[in-house]
C-alpha cells in the first residue's frame, strides 16, 4: 500500500503527534460547545444552585465511616457513584507520602482516578478514603470531604 492509498496514516512520529493533537483539540472544542449548550438551559441554573448548596454543606466523618459522593459532586472514578469508600486515618509514618495526584498508594494511573480535568479542589482535600480497585487491591485517596456524604446500603440500589 503506498502513501496515496492510505493518506490517513501518519508517516512519522511528528505526523502522529500532530494528528493526535488535532484530535484532542477537536474533542476539547466539542466539549466546550456541549458545555455552552448545557449552560444556557434552565436545568443548568437549577443544578448549579443545588451543587453550590451541597458543596457548602460539609459533613463531619470519622475513621471507619462509609462514604459516597454527593449528587453532582463526583470528581473521580473511585469510589464509583453510589458505591462506598471507607474513611481511613491520614498517613502518620514518613514513608506514607502522597504522590503528586493525592494518591497514597503509588502505581495508580492518573487517568484511572480523574473524571474531570482541571481539578481545583486540592485546597479542599482533607480526608483519606479507601476503596477496592478492580484488582481487589485496597487503595487510599485524599479527597474533599465536602463532596462526600454518609453511605447507606440502600443508596447503591
Amino acid at each position: 500500500m503506498n502513501r496515496e492509498e492510505n493518506a490517513d496514516e501518519p508517516t512519522t512520529d511528528g505526523d502522529a503527534r500532530a494528528t493526535e493533537a488535532g484530535r484532542r483539540e477537536a474533542a476539547d472544542k466539542e466539549l466546550q460547545l456541549a458545555y455552552e449548550r448545557f449552560a444556557s438551559t434552565p436545568e443548568y441554573l437549577e443544578k448549579l444552585r443545588r451543587g453550590g448548596t451541597s458543596f457548602r454543606n460539609a459533613t463531619q466523618f470519622a475513621v471507619g465511616d462509609l462514604v459516597q459522593w454527593k449528587p453532582l459532586m463526583q470528581l473521580y472514578v473511585m469510589p464509583a457513584m453510589n458505591r462506598p469508600g471507607i474513611v481511613v486515618p491520614p498517613p502518620t509514618r514518613r514513608d506514607e507520602t502522597l504522590d503528586p495526584d493525592g494518591v497514597l498508594d503509588p502505581g495508580i494511573p492518573k487517568e484511572s482516578r480523574l473524571v474531570l480535568s482541571g481539578n481545583d479542589d486540592a485546597l479542599y482535600e482533607d480526608i483519606f478514603v479507601g476503596v477496592l480497585d478492580i484488582e481487589r487491591t485496597f487503595r487510599v485517596f485524599k479527597l474533599p470531604s465536602r463532596r462526600l456524604e454518609h453511605w447507606t446500603p440502600g443508596d447503591a440500589d
